[in-house]
């Protein structure tokens, strides 16, 4: 059996590389559920922004993958060092926002929609949540925290894919 061989145009980054490209599919695909859960109960800019973010990840994972793999003729190493940067740059954006809107949603601070938020001890200002009794406060503020905490991870790959591309 003969291995296939890349052709010259095509960056030799390490074939783990691929395996992190699947890893952060995977999380865009669960920062898009995350999201959409948050939407379905209030439609932050911040939450339709992630399931843009998550839209362009899921494009950006499939050019690295089956630019890699399957059709070198699409690899161009200039885009893949700027899909990684434009990746990094809207990863850094997302989680700034929905760490801002978990923040908000964590503790003594409510939130009026279309008027902004303010800080007290009153947990009876949560009316957009408390009107529809499927869901709670707790299960929203979770929800925000694992889209923060996946949007950390998924920057953080983009940074490693960036550093291992820049040195190949």
């Amino acid at each position: 059996m003969t291995e296939r061989v890349a052709p010259a145009h095509v960056l030799p980054v390490p074939r783990w590389t691929l395996i992190i490209h699947l890893v952060q599919a995977v999380l865009a695909i669960i920062i898009l559920g995350l999201s959409a859960y948050g939407i379905r109960w209030i439609a932050y800019n911040a939450l339709i922004y992630a399931l843009v973010v998550c839209l362009c990840t899921l494009g950006v994972c499939a050019y690295l993958l089956v630019s890699q793999l399957f059709i070198h003729k699409i690899y161009n190493m200039y885009i893949v060092l700027g899909v990684h940067a434009w990746m990094i740059l809207f990863w850094i954006i997302d989680l700034g926002l929905v760490s801002n809107l978990a923040r908000i949603w964590s503790g003594d601070c409510y939130y009026y929609y279309g008027y902004g938020y303010a800080c007290g001890y009153s947990y009876s200002s949560y009316y957009y949540l408390a009107k529809r009794e499927e869901t709670t406060r707790g299960a929203y503020y979770g929800a925000l925290a694992a889209g923060a905490f996946f949007a950390a991870a998924q920057f953080g790959l983009f940074v490693c894919g960036l550093i291992i591309t820049v040195i190949s």
